[in-house]
């Protein structure tokens, strides 16, 4: 949110037909996490660097899997490019927000 405005949003498909709920919201992650880096670079070359960017999400299972690098039988299917968030939130360019769904979104 920028002003009181989103700056990038998209509705589509996914790419990858997931076998879970929080495959599937841990690949939207990464897809989001691909428009932050284009959002970051187009804010510093119009002379506004921003520290990091708040991602809010409703699913903690996606959370969890993007913040623990472990590997576990339910998530080795996932193709490499899908744990892109992982170097993200370890750079500290993506904070992770938990909203539920219920909620009114408060950033």
């Amino acid at each position: 949110m920028l002003a009181g405005g989103a700056v990038a949003w998209t509705s589509r498909k996914q790419k990858t037909v997931a076998l879970s709920l929080t495959e599937a919201e841990y690949i939207s992650l990464s897809d989001a996490s691909q428009q932050i880096v284009w959002v970051e670079t187009l804010f510093k070359e119009l002379g506004a660097p921003i520290q990091s960017i708040k991602l809010c999400v409703d699913n903690q299972g996606g959370i969890f899997w993007a913040q623990n690098p472990a590997q576990e039988h339910r998530s080795k299917h996932i193709d490499i490019h899908y744990h892109y968030i992982r170097e993200l939130i370890k750079s500290k360019k993506v904070v992770l927000k938990y909203i539920p769904t219920t909620s009114k979104m408060q950033i």
